[in-house]
C-alpha cells in the first residue's frame, strides 16, 4: 500500500475564502489533498502543479500520470477517485475531522494510505 502524508498546515481545503479556487498547489505553498498525492505518489515537482486546479490539467505536462489513478483512460479527464476526492476536499460545510475520515476511507479503497499530520 502506498502511503501519502498530508501536512495540515499546508493543506488547502474547504474553509478558504469564498470564490477562491482549490489548487494542487497555490502561490502560498498550500496544496489540496491531490497536490500531496501528485508530489508523493506521482513524483511531480512544484513547478508542474503550481496553479493547476485538478489532475486532468497535468495530463499534457507530466507523463507518469498516464499510468496513475489520477486521470481517466484518455488522460484529459479526472479519474473517479480524483473527482470524489475533490468533492470531499473542497466541501465548505464539512468539518476537518469528517473530511479527513472520508478521504482516508476513499484512498484506502484504492490501496493508498493517507496520513494527516
Amino acid at each position: 500500500m502506498d502511503k501519502i502524508v498530508v501536512e495540515r498546515k499546508k493543506w488547502l481545503r474547504g474553509k478558504r475564502p469564498w470564490g477562491s479556487p482549490s489548487m494542487l498547489l497555490n502561490h502560498s505553498g498550500e496544496m489540496c489533498c491531490l497536490g500531496f498525492v501528485a508530489k508523493q505518489l506521482c513524483e511531480v515537482d512544484d513547478i508542474s502543479i503550481l496553479g493547476i486546479r485538478e489532475p486532468s490539467g497535468l495530463s499534457n505536462v507530466v507523463e507518469p500520470l498516464n499510468e496513475s489513478c489520477f486521470v481517466g483512460h484518455d488522460r484529459r479527464v479526472n479519474s473517479d477517485l480524483t473527482e470524489e476526492a475533490m468533492l470531499i476536499n473542497d466541501d465548505s460545510c464539512m468539518c476537518d475531522k469528517e473530511r479527513e475520515e472520508r478521504l482516508i476511507d476513499l484512498f484506502k479503497a484504492h490501496n493508498i494510505e493517507l496520513l494527516f499530520i
